[in-house]
Parts: structure tokens; C-alpha cells; sequence
């Protein structure tokens, strides 16, 4: 985390210094001066170098003393020369750096030798200066001048004035993008590129400038995230200040990945972990640049998002169908018009016109209409948004323009437009009267389920993990050390920290023998389970080691005799054989925890079974977390969405809900001894007298570690 101390040097520098400025304005060393000069910066600037005793005017120094009393040090030297002028930051007192040059961490075994010297310069870090990059562009921020950066693009475009923080990790395609947030009328005040992020991380800024008081949102655009539990942090803070993030990760596949490893030395996260945690958190994750700047002119117009369900009013049936198409991409939830109100929509309407959702008012309807259907749709309770998707009509063009700008000041319900073959300024113009317009009504359905997002996240309650009631925690957990040196936690000890959790599980006994079997299934009923409880094969189903469905004492007697002649003692280890109560068939989950080199302990839920093995719908997350927020993950899971609706379904997804979340409680209760869980299947099922039931049949839990 940055301290007040660091982010002051970095947001209101009194001094700055330039390390390495150039005489020549327009050489990459002379841009800074150039700049600070002209974008209004009101501090002193402080070139440094040895060239020179004047540089653009101001008095330049052949080093660095405390006596400069210097708060950010802007680096433009060449890489094997970046050790030498940060020792002499550090020496100095700067609080803060920005270090330009590549050639480091990012090129690999290239640049080892370079990173190596940076590692080598006492005093950077927490505590110490705060160094930026390198091989970044650095950083603006427009309230107080500062353009610690030498991106050409400054020479372009007079900024605009915004509440935007734009946070990129590359530095040229950083450029490029504050270059098209301004052309797109996104107004940013800040910019920052991280770079390789040798010191400060990306997580570490989110986290600092989620803070600051001329910033409503942020804009980011990542290739991986090195500092997950700031990362975490942040969006927690920003959800709670209801300043939406809205995040273009890149490196979503393993090329990509290995590319943004050679480019910014970006740590790539697994793109299923991070989605997970990114919808976890709040985060609006978008899969283009265009749609990330789409989203952030329609924050800047709705800031706090919709709120319900949207509308689509159309003028062409081909555009409606392009919306619901998209609609289902995005998960966007399309209003349900009751049959009263499509009534007194059809009232003002040809009677060739649909007043489904999507609302098809043709082509050929005036503007009369057309009022009546958006002032009609924005007036329904159950409509959060609403979706105008126009046509050409540039003969028009004007009267109509009026007319979505009076519905929009009649409501606080977003009117988002998809205005396709409009002139060129027409988006802008709306845009300046407070009405977001695009030219393509799947970009329109992509904002809308934006807002619905940050309306969802605004509405929300922070997450409450109920504890069940409370039972006697084992006082220790006792862990056999398998062949690999890894750490299986003892079936005795597992199985009491599962009751404490409150965690259903199977009645079982173990047995030596048939005769034990026998009389273990007489206790048990039958049918029964027989497993090999092996500390060596963790996955016994598909070892062969299970036989279910055991429905009489002679089957019984052959699986065990089975078992015991099939199993060497290097397949059992310390294993025994255990009986078990049949679970009656369901539906099967499955979850899991592993550690994450990022965030740390994280856990997916999935369908289980067949579909495990068919389907790919783990959805993410980081422990604990409620029951309300396990069931909205299991609600996503195929093997529950073929089931036909009803209060049975509901029951069904309410009880694995609360064994999603208490088995959340257990690995985040244990993530200092619990590296591994897994816990598969999770049997859904219905007891006799109609009870819902989530049974944990076989689980397993994992230290990879010393344990204290």
C-alpha cells in the first residue's frame, strides 16, 4: 500500500526533479520539462544533469543532495544507467520515482542483469522511496500539472477535464488509449502507466487513487495482477465508495499470456480465476477497448448505474433481434411487461407494431410514436433502462435528438442509444446533453448490462457469512505424511471439522473384513458404499476403488474380497476400508479450493458427475462467502439449469447454497493449514419425507506445508 507520504510525492509533488533532462524539448528527456511547464504545473523544476547548467529556462544541478528537499524524481536515463540515479534518489530523500527506461524484467534472461541492479539499491520498496516502472510512460494527473511522462500524445490534444482514472500497465498502448478516451469525450483526471512494476504494482495505485476525491471511476486496462490482496482491497474500497472499476484485462489466453510476460513482465493470471473474482468483487470486466471507453462515457452519464431490468424500443426488427442476442452474451435481464401496461404502450402505436420486449415500433412510426414508446417505457416500475435502437433518418436527425434528450431529463432511468448510419457528431452532441448514443445496438445492449452491474453492486449488501451453530472444534488436526512428503488430513480429524462446519456427510464404519462389512451394512441398511480409504490415490472413483449400489451380503462380501486382493499396500498406504450409507442419486457439485499465486485461497463450485467431465462451468471465488452469494454461482451451473423450475429446485439451490458457504468458512478458517480441498461429489438430493439434503460423499483435504 502506498503511504499518504508516497501518494503525496506522487499527486502534489512540490518539487520535482528531472534526472538525465534534455535541453531539446522534443527529445524524450526534454518532454517532461516541456510539459510540467506547459500544462500548468505550480512547483519547482528541477533538471539534472551534467551537461548543462540550463535546461528550457530552469537552473539545472549535476546531482541530487537532501538539500533539494525533491518529493518525485522523474528517471530519463538509459537502463544500465537507472541503478546509479536511484541510489542517488534514495540518498537524496525523494520520496517518489518514475523510471522511463525498459530493458529490465520484462525482456527476461535479456534484462536479468539490468533488474538485478535495481533489487540491489537499498531503501526502495514500502518504508522507502516508491519507485514507479520501469519501462513505463509514467503518469499525469490534471488538477495539479503533474505530466511525470514523455508520451507524444500530449502534443496532440488539449485534455479534457474529467473524474476518470485511466490505469494502464503498458506504456505506448497506454498512450494510445488516453489519446482515445479523450477522443471519445472520456475526460480522465489521471493517467498512470505501471510498467513492469518493479516496486509499485497497478493493484497499489487502484488502491490509492480509489481514494482521492477527483476520481468517480476507474478505467483499467491489465495484463496481469501481481499484488492480489491489494487488488482485492481496492475493489472492496471502491465498491464501498460506489466509485465503479471497469477493467479490460488482456492475456486471457496462453499466447497472450506469454506475450504479456515478454512485454511488461506481467504475472498471468488464470483467466477463469480472475473473471470469478473480478465479478466477485464488482468488477465490470469488457473485452475490448472500445467497449472499456463505451462503458466509461455511459458511468460518466449514470454514475451510480440502473436499477431493474431493461427495455429495448426499437425501430427495426434486425437491430431488435442484434439486442436480444447480446443481451444474452452480456446476462443482461430484459423486462417482463405485464399485460396492462403493453396495453397502454400498443395505444399510442401502429397496429403493425410488437410491444413485446424488444418494443418494435417500425420503421415508419413519427415521432410521435416514438415518444410515446420511450416516455411509455421509461414510466414501467419493472424497467431499470432503456435501450432506444434508431435508424438513419438523418432528415430528422435533429427533432429526434430533442426528443431523447427531453425523455432523458424526464427520468434518472438511463436512455441508452444505438443510432445506426447517424452523422458523425451526433453521439457527441447527445453526449454533451446527457444522452450516451452508439452506433451499433450490441455496444448499446454492452453499456446497459454495464450499468445494471454497477446498479446491482451499488444495491447490494455488504456479504454476511452466517456461522452454523456452534459445535466442539477438534483441538488439533492430525496429518499423514504421504509419499510425495505433501500432507493428508486424517479421515478422524477431517470428519470432525466437517460437523463443526456444519457440513452434511454420510454415516460410514470402517471395517477389516466381511464379517465387519456385514455387520456394518445391518447398522448402515442397505444399499452401501464399500471404499478403499488410500492416503496415496486421492481420487478413488476413477482409481476403481469405490463399489457403489451394494444391495445384499453377498455382494458385499465379493467387493471386499475384491478390494483387499487388488490393493497393494504401496496403492492403500495408510489406508483402511470404510462402509458407507448409499446417498440417493441427485444432482452432483463440485468443490474446490487451491491456492492461487495471486489471490491466494480460492475455490470454484461446478456441476459435478457426467457434467464435470462435459462441461466447463466452474464459477470462481474467494472465501467466505454468504449463502445469498453461493446460491447466485450455483443458479449458473448447467447441471441445475436442466432441471425444471420450482419450489424443489429452489429448496435444492438454497440447501447447496449453505454448504457452499459453510465449506467456504472451513477453508478460509484454515488457509494457514489447508493448502487443498476438494470435496466431489456433493450429492442434491430428497429425503422421504421431502426434505432438500447436500451430502459431502467423498472429500479430501490437503496441506502442502510444514504444519506448526
Amino acid at each position: 500500500m502506498l503511504t499518504p507520504a508516497a501518494l503525496s510525492a506522487i499527486a502534489a509533488p512540490r518539487r520535482i526533479a528531472i534526472v538525465g533532462a534534455s535541453r531539446d524539448p522534443n527529445k524524450l528527456s526534454g518532454k517532461p520539462v516541456r510539459y510540467l511547464s506547459t500544462f500548468g504545473y505550480s512547483g519547482e523544476i528541477v533538471p539534472v544533469t551534467r551537461s548543462a547548467t540550463m535546461v528550457q529556462g530552469y537552473p539545472a544541478r549535476s546531482s541530487l543532495s537532501e538539500r533539494d528537499e525533491i518529493d518525485l524524481a522523474i528517471v530519463a536515463v538509459p537502463a544500465e544507467e537507472v541503478a546509479g540515479a536511484l541510489s542517488m534518489c534514495v540518498s537524496a530523500g525523494v520520496r517518489a520515482a518514475v523510471v522511463f527506461a525498459g530493458g529490465f524484467g520484462e525482456l527476461g534472461e535479456r534484462g536479468s542483469a539490468n533488474q538485478a541492479t535495481l533489487t540491489e539499491v537499498a531503501g526502495i520498496g514500502p518504508g522507502g522511496m516508491r519507485v514507479l516502472g520501469p519501462n513505463c510512460l509514467g503518469f499525469l494527473r490534471g488538477a495539479t500539472g503533474v505530466t511525470a511522462t514523455f508520451g507524444s500524445v500530449l502534443d496532440e490534444f488539449d485534455l479534457l477535464e474529467g473524474d476518470t482514472a485511466l490505469l494502464t500497465q503498458s506504456g505506448g498502448f497506454g498512450s494510445a488509449v488516453l489519446g482515445a478516451a479523450n477522443a471519445a469525450g472520456v475526460g480522465c483526471s489521471w493517467w498512470v502507466s505501471t510498467g513492469n512494476e518493479f516496486d509499485v504494482s497497478l493493484s497499489e495505485i487502484m488502491e490509492a487513487l480509489v481514494e482521492q476525491e477527483d476520481v468517480a471511476r476507474l478505467l483499467v486496462c491489465s495484463e496481469g495482477i501481481k499484488d492480489g490482496p491489494a487488488f482485492v482491497r481496492a475493489a472492496r474500497r471502491a465498491k464501498e465508495l460506489g466509485k465503479p472499476i471497469v477493467m479490460l484485462k488482456a492475456a486471457r489466453s496462453a499466447l497472450g499470456a506469454r506475450v504479456a510476460a515478454s512485454h511488461t513482465g506481467a504475472l498471468a493470471n488464470s483467466n477463469a480465476v480472475f473473471e470469478g473474482v473480478a465479478r466477485q468483487l464488482g468488477i465490470v470486466t469488457v473485452r475490448s477497448l472500445e467497449q472499456l471507453l463505451d462503458v466509461g462515457r455511459g458511468l460518466i452519464a449514470h454514475p451510480h448505474g440502473s436499477n431493474g431490468p431493461t427495455t429495448i424500443v426499437t425501430v427495426s426488427g434486425g437491430a431488435g433481434v442484434i439486442a436480444v442476442d447480446a443481451s444474452a452474451d452480456h446476462e443482461l435481464e430484459l423486462a417482463d411487461w405485464s399485460t396492462d401496461w403493453q396495453a397502454t404502450m400498443a395505444a399510442g402505436l401502429p397496429t403493425q407494431a410488437s410491444v413485446g420486449n424488444p418494443m418494435d415500433v417500425t420503421a415508419t412510426t413519427g415521432a410521435e410514436a416514438l415518444g410515446h414508446a420511450l416516455r411509455t417505457a421509461v414510466a414501467y416500475p419493472r424497467t431499470g433502462a432503456v435501450v432506444a435502437l434508431l435508424a438513419n433518418r438523418r432528415q430528422d436527425e435533429r427533432s429526434r435528438s430533442e426528443l431523447l434528450v427531453d425523455v432523458q431529463l424526464s427520468t434518472a432511468k438511463p436512455l441508452i442509444v444505438s443510432w445506426t448510419g447517424s452523422s458523425d457528431l451526433l453521439s457527441t452532441s447527445l453526449a454533451d446533453r446527457g444522452v450516451v448514443a452508439y452506433s451499433d445496438p450490441s455496444r448499446a445492449i454492452g453499456v446497459a448490462a454495464a450499468l445494471a452491474q454497477v446498479g446491482e453492486n451499488a444495491g447490494a449488501a455488504g456479504e454476511t457469512v452466517v456461522r452454523p451453530r456452534q459445535r466442539s472444534r477438534p483441538d488439533s488436526l492430525k496429518w499423514v505424511v504421504r509419499a510425495d512428503g505433501s500432507r493428508l488430513l486424517r479421515d478422524d480429524s477431517s470428519r470432525a471439522l466437517l460437523a463443526f462446519y456444519g457440513i452434511d456427510t454420510p454415516s460410514e464404519m470402517d471395517i477389516a473384513n466381511e464379517e465387519d462389512a456385514c455387520v456394518a451394512a445391518q447398522k448402515l441398511g442397505f444399499p452401501v458404499v464399500l471404499k478403499a480409504r488410500s492416503t496415496e490415490v486421492l481420487h478413488r472413483s476413477s482409481a476403481g476403488l469405490v463399489r457403489p449400489g451394494l444391495t445384499d451380503e453377498a455382494s458385499l462380501r465379493a467387493a471386499v474380497r475384491e478390494l483387499q486382493v487388488a490393493l497393494p499396500e504401496v496403492v492403500m498406504g495408510a489406508g483402511t476400508l470404510v462402509l458407507q450409507e448409499q446417498v440417493p442419486g441427485g444432482v452432483e457439485l463440485l468443490v474446490g479450493a487451491t491456492e492461487d499465486r495471486t489471490f491466494g485461497m480460492t475455490m470454484v463450485v461446478a456441476s459435478g458427475g457426467v457434467f464435470a467431465e462435459l462441461i466447463d462451468d466452474a464459477q470462481t471465488f474467494l472465501p467466505p462467502i454468504s449463502a445469498e452469494h453461493a446460491a447466485s454461482l450455483v443458479r449458473r451451473l448447467r447441471a441445475l439449469q436442466v432441471r425444471p423450475p420450482g419450489p424443489s429446485l429452489d429448496a435444492l439451490i438454497d440447501t447447496a447454497a449453505r454448504a457452499v458457504s459453510r465449506i467456504s468458512l472451513l477453508v478460509a478458517d484454515n488457509a494457514h493449514e489447508v493448502t487443498e480441498a476438494d470435496f466431489n461429489p456433493i450429492i442434491l438430493t430428497t429425503t422421504l419425507l421431502g426434505e432438500s439434503r447436500a451430502v459431502a460423499v467423498d472429500w479430501l483435504l490437503l496441506a502442502q506445508r510444514a504444519v506448526d
